[in-house]
C-alpha cells in the first residue's frame, strides 16, 4: 500500500510532530485511515478528554477497544483455519488454544504498539504515563477502527498477519512465550484468566 502525509485532514488545532508522528504510525502500522476521525477516537484516553486536549476526540477508544478486543480474537482463528484448512493432523481444538495464547499475550500486542511507534501517538492527560497496558488497549481500539473503517474486513486481516506472522508460523511458541500478567478484560466468560493460561501440555496426550 502506497502512503502519502496527508496533514491537512488533522484538527486545525493539532501540533504539526503529532500529525506526523501518526502519519509515521500509521506507515509502520501498514494501514492508512479513510477516517482521520475515527483513528483520532482509538488513540484517545478518557484522560485525554478530562484534561480538555482540544485536538483530542471527544469520545474515548473504549468502545473500539471492546470491538478490537473480539475482532482481533475472530482474526487470529481465521487466519489460522486458512492456514491449516487442509492439515488433518491439525485439530480444532489445538487451533482453538493457540488463538487462545496468542490472543490473550496483551505484553506482544504492547511490542507490536512499540513498534510502530504508537506511544507519542496516544493522546492523554498529563499525569497518565504511557505502560505496556495503555499501548496495547490502544492498539486494539484501532483494530476497532479499522473494522468500522474497512467493512471488508480485508485490511484488519492484513494488519494482523504482518505483525503476528512469525506467531502464525510458529503456533507453538504461543505456548512458550511467557505471557504478561497486566489485567485486560476478558472477551467472554468463556475466555480462560491469565492464572488459567493453556499449556502445550493441555493437548497432548
Amino acid at each position: 500500500m502506497n502512503f502519502f502525509m496527508n496533514l491537512s485532514s488533522y484538527p486545525m488545532l493539532m501540533p504539526n510532530e503529532i500529525r506526523v508522528d501518526i502519519e509515521h504510525m500509521q506507515r509502520r502500522l501498514g494501514y492508512h485511515a479513510k477516517n482521520i476521525h475515527l483513528l483520532l477516537q482509538a488513540l484517545t484516553r478518557q484522560s485525554a478528554i478530562h484534561q480538555g486536549i482540544q485536538y483530542a476526540s471527544k469520545n474515548n477508544n473504549q468502545r473500539l477497544q471492546w470491538m478490537g478486543s473480539n475482532m482481533f480474537h475472530s482474526a487470529i482463528a481465521y487466519i489460522l483455519y486458512e492456514k491449516h484448512a487442509n492439515d488433518q493432523y491439525v485439530t480444532t481444538d489445538y487451533l482453538n488454544k493457540v488463538a487462545i495464547n496468542i490472543t490473550s499475550d496483551m505484553a506482544f500486542v504492547a511490542e507490536v504498539g512499540k513498534r510502530i511507534g504508537l506511544g507519542s501517538c496516544i493522546f492523554r492527560g498529563s499525569d497518565e504515563e504511557i505502560t505496556p497496558e495503555i499501548l496495547a488497549h490502544t492498539f486494539l481500539a484501532i483494530i476497532g477502527s479499522i473494522i468500522i473503517d474497512d467493512t471488508s474486513h480485508k485490511a484488519i486481516y492484513g494488519v494482523i498477519e504482518r505483525h503476528w506472522r512469525w506467531y502464525i508460523d510458529n503456533p507453538e511458541q504461543s505456548f512458550a512465550r511467557r505471557h504478561s500478567s497486566f489485567h485486560f478484560p476478558s472477551r467472554s466468560s468463556t475466555m480462560p484468566s491469565q492464572r488459567s493460561r493453556i499449556r502445550s501440555s493441555d493437548y497432548l496426550q
